[in-house]
């Protein structure tokens, strides 16, 4: 192998490839072995080995519509694998080898930064991007983040522009898979993320974690292993027939929309006014606080509307539409005799004491029936269920 210790700067519209018997290299040193500077094309076959301390990087993108190319053979490693400037736009990184940084895998700041990933991208971060330079990210290979896998961080201007993941490979964090805070945590940060997933998402925490604020959608037909947190904004998760969450759903603040898949999925709306729709299997849907619309589907599901005034669907199979001291007047649509339950445990009533402490309190009303919960110990709330006559209810309709 021919080894250069090198450091070059290439011109403006200057084209280079990197051989597949070479190695430039400096392994101590803290400025980039290749600089990158406008309208240019590399192609690197061989090996980049950039300083491993602080500052040290394998290449340093800046100025605009550069393209890089990493072919199979090739190895690109430093503190930072692959920097790029903020102020630099349009550049495009195309990776079929291994992209590895101490620190850094790959850092996509430039503006309209488009990384597609079909090799290997490794670091403490395998990409750092910022939900302010709409990066367009794609992988069909293996992100890996010793902490996060891909970093999109957020910014604390409301005027931002949408971050794009498309993932058909892996993307794997040891916290969290794809994160749009720095620390995983909630911040006060914005931030719009579209994901579209039809590989796997992992991390311990979770696969998938958003800024407080943003307009999020994560459309998933592959397998997220841990909790998709969408936090604030509108946010939007649908899955296919094969997609699937190893975790919970979590809408968090704002009017969010959760669409199951046929696999069993666990759902919880958070705040705001929210639409859990289950899908296939049997799924658990909680509205928690707002005006929530909760749709079981196929299976037997369990339907949490909590606080506020809700509206509960059942849809097909054996449901249980759960009540508590804290709910609001709900109306559950499509209570099936003798196959739901009506669920409230939370009272702890005695089912011996059904006909004197909970019958009294249901009456009948045009097109329904209601349940009164104050007169079984709640604060308020009532429960209406469209079409069921008081000679529908008895005993075994319930869960004590």
């Amino acid at each position: 192998m021919v080894k250069l210790r090198t450091h070059i700067v290439l011109n403006t519209g200057q084209s280079v490839v990197i051989a597949g018997n070479e190695l430039w290299y400096d392994y101590t040193s803290t400025d980039p072995i290749l600089t990158l500077v406008g309208e240019n094309r590399v192609t690197v076959k061989g090996d980049i080995a950039g300083g491993l301390v602080y500052g040290g990087e394998g290449m340093f993108v800046s100025g605009s519509h550069n393209l890089l190319s990493i072919t199979a053979t090739a190895q690109i490693t430093g503190y930072v694998g692959i920097d790029t400037d903020f102020a630099a736009t349009d550049t495009r990184i195309v990776n079929a080898g291994t992209v590895a940084g101490g620190y850094i895998g790959v850092g996509a700041y430039s503006l309209r930064c488009a990384v597609t990933n079909r090799g290997e991208v490794f670091g403490h971060f395998g990409i750092y991007t910022s939900l302010h330079n709409a990066a367009i990210i794609s992988n069909s290979g293996l992100i890996e983040g010793e902490k996060i896998g891909i970093l999109a961080t957020d910014t604390f201007s409301a005027t931002t522009t949408r971050t794009t993941i498309t993932n058909s490979g892996q993307i794997v964090g040891g916290d969290w898979g794809i994160s749009s805070t720095y620390e995983g945590t909630t911040t006060d940060g914005f931030g719009n993320v579209t994901l579209v997933n039809s590989g796997t998402i992992s991390g311990r925490l979770g696969s998938f974690v958003a800024a407080k604020m943003g307009a999020d959608s994560v459309t998933n037909s592959g397998t997220m292993i841990g909790n998709v947190r969408l936090e604030g904004g509108d946010d939007i998760y649908a899955a296919t027939a094969t997609g699937r969450v190893q975790g919970t759903i979590l809408g968090g603040a704002g009017r969010d929309s959760i669409t199951g898949g046929a696999f069993q999925d666990a759902m919880d709306g958070g705040s705001g006014n929210d639409t859990l729709s289950g899908g296939g299997e049997s799924d658990l849907l909680i509205g928690r606080t707002g005006k929530d619309v909760l749709i079981g589907g196929d299976g037997n599901d369990r339907l949490v509307g909590g606080a506020d005034n809700d509206t509960l669907s059942g849809s097909a199979g054996g449901d249980t539409f759960v009540f508590d001291i804290q709910n609001g007047n709900d109306v559950v649509t499509d209570f099936e005799n003798g196959i739901d339950k009506i669920d409230i445990h939370a009272f702890g009533i005695d089912p011996a004491d059904f006909a004197t402490v909970v019958f009294p309190f249901f009456s009948a009303v045009s097109g329904g029936i209601v349940l009164d919960l104050g007169g079984l110990g709640a604060a308020l709330g009532e429960i209406t269920f469209q079409g069921l006559t008081l000679s529908d209810i008895d005993v075994s309709e319930f869960i004590f």
